[in-house]
């Protein structure tokens, strides 16, 4: 102990050669994963223009279905807007509400709906 210090004996240890300065060899569904879902070609593109650091693009690799981008791009039919009736001219005049129901418990009142 030195002024109420202790003193430690260790060694300096080795740095590691260069371990930050290797590059990961990815295929381009791996990097199009990586970078949000962003199309094939722009992904290559960002790898070839020097956008994307630290990764190697394997030139061999293909692009396959992706299904998170399908899944992304799923749309549903169109609801008509055909209004049989005219419009009402007053507040309150229409009212829209869901209705859920039977509920398992009933209310404090007996209702299930």
């Amino acid at each position: 102990m030195q002024n109420g210090l202790y003193r430690t004996y260790t060694t300096r240890p080795e740095p590691a050669a260069y371990a930050g300065r290797v590059k990961e060899i990815l295929t381009i569904d791996k990097l199009h994963h990586r970078l949000g879902h962003v199309s094939h070609a722009v992904a290559r593109e960002m790898v070839m223009k020097g956008m994307v650091t630290g990764v190697e693009l394997d030139e061999d690799s293909k692009p396959s279905f992706c299904k998170s981008c399908e899944r992304g791009k799923a749309t549903r039919k169109e609801i008509k807007r055909v209004r049989e009736e005219e419009r009402p001219a007053e507040v309150g005049g229409e009212i829209h509400s869901d209705v859920w129901g039977p509920a398992p418990v009933k209310t404090l009142g007996g209702c299930e709906y």
